[in-house]
């Protein structure tokens, strides 16, 4: 069962899902190698992702610095495509990506967030965001949600960024939510609400999701627990709050 009440995804709608991984984090350094239940990180979101293959292209972004030669490792492994670009410009990764892909949405997902709902992506009628250049989820627990951010609108921002902006497009969101002026935002309400997180940034949110993964019986089925499977099992934990991320001190408006 999905978060999300809604319809079927069009066909012509078509799709690309970015994870974006480097193994270079400041706050939990390789992180997306930590075990999960058998799992690295890394390899638990690819995996959950294999749900949407016959609907999206899945594609792992990652830097082509040596240091990221182990992540890029992991695509060939989960059968997914694989692009490599600039360690600080995420947004030409995203262009490398869609450059020769004939899809209308990039649906952008981070690898802190291994238990992202893939399957919700099943239950939106894309059709019903065509003046839309972002959509988001409502009211769901950190490091389940995804974003999706039209084609037509990432190229409007290749045209109008600066290069000191270039640097810091590892915050995307942001200049989607500060250009409310000229970008339109959609949203889905997520069905389930948690005031607990599942992201993974720190060495307390790990723990956390160790515990939350204690039971064999969870262990044997980790890449296909659904999202009321995961709020089931953290309502019987105390709630966790993930670290946010430090906004950098840069504008993102767009001229």
């Amino acid at each position: 069962m999905s978060i999300l009440v809604g319809l079927t995804i069009e066909n012509e709608m078509k799709i690309a899902v970015c994870i974006f991984c480097r193994a270079g984090s400041k706050r939990l350094p390789n992180k997306a190698f930590l075990d999960l239940a058998g799992y690295s990180a890394l390899g638990l979101l690819l995996q959950r992702a294999k749900v949407i293959q016959d609907i999206a292209d899945v594609i792992l972004c990652t830097s082509s610095e040596t240091e990221d030669d182990e992540v890029a490792n992991l695509a060939g492994l989960h059968d997914v495509d694989l692009v490599r670009g600039n360690l600080k410009d995420v947004l030409s990764r995203i262009e490398i990506a869609i450059r020769d892909r004939n899809v209308s949405w990039v649906v952008r997902v981070t690898a802190d967030n291994p238990f992202t709902d893939f399957a919700s992506l099943r239950n939106i009628n894309l059709s019903d965001f065509l003046r839309t250049d972002r959509i988001y989820i409502k009211d769901l627990a950190r490091g389940l949600r995804w974003e999706a951010l039209s084609v037509a609108s990432i190229r409007h921002i290749v045209r109008h960024i600066t290069p000191a902006q270039r640097r810091h497009t590892e915050y995307l969101t942001y200049f989607y939510t500060d250009n409310d002026n000229m970008i339109n935002a959609g949203y889905v309400t997520g069905k389930g609400s948690s005031s607990s997180s599942f992201t993974l940034d720190t060495m307390d949110d790990y723990g956390y999701l160790c515990k939350l993964l204690r039971s064999k019986v969870l262990r044997d089925r980790v890449p296909s627990l659904t999202v009321e499977e995961l709020m089931k099992i953290a309502s019987l934990h105390e709630p966790h709050r993930s670290q946010r991320s430090l906004r950098p001190n840069i504008s993102f408006g767009l001229t």
